[in-house]
């Protein structure tokens, strides 16, 4: 039995090898179509990965709005927190910065002028940011953030550090300055020179689209009043822990603060869309599959005088079956290999991402099996519904 299948192996690469050029292109295309299976399956499982984290994130998320609240109502909710700061990852305020205390641009497609400012306090959680980095973001004084995009074009610099020669062009075709760092913006009276923008993995929720960020030493500075207080918590608040913080803030003397969650439920759809992506990405591979096997029908049908006699010695369509299969398994193989080198090159790196890259070698097996599943499928297409088996011979005698 050894020997047999040794012999339909034999002969697969014998065959394989008389026929290089035919081979050759198949090999490509099947890599090819592998490559385009990785590609797209890192970009969807990279973005459900992050649609995940944000869902995550936003169930651990707790604010209390429309408030009014002075620094030292503030300070208050605060020191209430403080006995939780082992539970918090971190604590964020915003507020209005009314318009008479800064400059603004001329009305730009619609937006609106209104300008906010969040601090966070103590600091900015490391978890928050894209590169998980430091947060000695305010070792300066009289330093903000902008939002890296609306704020640029609301708020107006008073002057520019020599070397920002920068300008960003709105869609009206004006100049407008999307936070230069350097540039320096007039607020309240007071001098604030732009540090640039902040790169945020989770963004906040601030009272407006455009926002500002500053330390929360520098915040009654920039505004009057706070209107939100945000809370982010290392895990999500039961029922019961959310009454107990609420009380807290009662027995503070801080009746108007009550925290709700921000995202009250999770999305049950959430699991369907993930695996309608996935499913329509392996249709579209499959039918690749199915046309690039027609290259792979005509490889077989050069091997009908070697069928022919295997008929006539006793032969069976088995045999021939086995002898297609393994040659599309031997183009799978080396097509896989093929496939996965050719995302490790350096301009295909930049199309998955880091947190694929991490996971790379479960990555890589299941894409590795679901593209063997779709290739044998394909095969099975080919060889059966458009019955090749039958016209590979030049007769069916000898085939039962």
């Amino acid at each position: 039995m050894y020997r047999r299948k040794f012999f339909v192996i034999h002969s697969s690469i014998t065959h394989m090898l008389v026929h290089k050029m035919i081979f050759g292109l198949l090999l490509l295309t099947m890599a090819l179509v592998f490559f385009v299976q990785l590609v797209f399956s890192g970009v969807i499982l990279s973005y459900n990965q992050n649609r995940f984290a944000h869902t995550e994130w936003g169930k651990r998320l707790f604010y209390s709005s429309n408030h009014a609240l002075d620094s030292g109502q503030v300070e208050i909710v605060l020191n209430e927190l403080f006995p939780l700061r082992n539970q918090i990852l971190d604590v964020y305020i915003c507020g209005l910065i009314p318009e008479e205390y800064y400059k603004t641009h001329e009305r730009i497609s619609g937006l609106s002028p209104a300008l906010s400012i969040v601090a966070f306090y103590p600091n900015i959680s490391s978890d928050r940011l894209t590169d998980g980095g430091d947060m000695h973001f305010f070792d300066d004084r009289d330093t903000i953030y902008l939002d890296g995009l609306l704020s640029g074009f609301v708020i107006y610099p008073e002057e520019s550090s020599p070397d920002s020669s920068e300008v960003a062009i709105t869609s009206d075709g004006q100049e407008g300055n999307p936070g230069i760092p350097g540039a320096t913006y007039r607020i309240n009276g007071k001098l604030w020179r732009s540090k640039g923008s902040i790169d945020f993995k989770h963004s906040v929720s601030a009272d407006t689209e455009a926002y500002i960020i500053s330390s929360y030493d520098q915040f009654f500075e920039l505004t009057d009043l706070c209107t939100r207080i945000s809370i982010q918590f290392c895990q999500p608040l039961n029922d019961s822990d959310l009454m107990r913080l609420n009380q807290r803030m009662l027995q503070a003397g801080v009746y108007s603060v009550e925290f709700v969650p921000a995202q009250t439920k999770s999305n049950p759809d959430q699991a369907a869309v993930f695996l309608t992506e996935y499913t329509t990405i392996a249709a579209v591979i499959l039918l690749l599959a199915v046309n690039v096997l027609s290259l792979f029908d005509y490889l077989v049908s050069l091997r009908k005088n070697e069928f022919q006699v295997y008929l006539i010695s006793g032969g069976s369509l088995k045999t021939i079956w086995k002898c297609a299969l393994s040659e599309i398994m031997i183009c799978f193989i080396l097509s896989t290999i093929i496939g996965g080198a050719l995302i490790l090159l350096p301009f295909s790196r930049v199309l998955i991402s880091e947190n694929i890259w991490a996971n790379f070698l479960c990555f890589f097996t299941g894409n590795a099996i679901s593209f063997l599943g779709i290739v044998l499928l394909g095969f099975v297409i080919r060889m059966k519904l458009l019955r090749l088996e039958k016209k590979f011979l030049f007769s069916e005698r000898g085939s039962k």
